[in-house]
């Protein structure tokens, strides 16, 4: 099977994940219960990793945390995922990270640009 490049916009994505869920009677009210159900999703895809699974397994593996977070976004009204996102990079791009004495970055500020 060749692999195909496809552009999609997480709107789009969101709608036919959501459209899905309530097609075959998944949940689409407890966020509390879709967050264990992420957990699980990332336990997976741990494993996966872990196990050195092929690509393909561990990029499904990917695809369902994904997948599961679009959910927790729907459920918690997270109306333009697409924006938070993009926020979400910017605000990161304005933070300094020095590291520590073990070796790992910590936050120290953000940028005034």
């Amino acid at each position: 099977m060749k692999e195909e490049k496809v552009m999609m916009d997480l709107k789009r994505v969101a709608d036919e994940m959501w459209t899905n869920k309530i097609a075959k009677g998944f949940n689409i009210s407890d966020v509390n219960f879709e967050l264990v159900r992420l957990y699980g999703e990332v336990s997976e895809l741990g494993d996966a990793i872990w196990k050195k699974k092929s690509k393909d397994e561990i990029a499904s593996e990917v695809a369902d945390v994904f997948l599961y977070l679009l959910s927790v976004a729907r459920m918690a009204d997270v109306d333009d995922i697409e924006i938070a996102v993009y926020n979400k990079l910017i605000e990161n791009s304005k933070r300094v990270y020095e590291k520590n004495e073990n070796g790992v970055l910590d936050r120290v500020d953000d940028k005034e640009n």
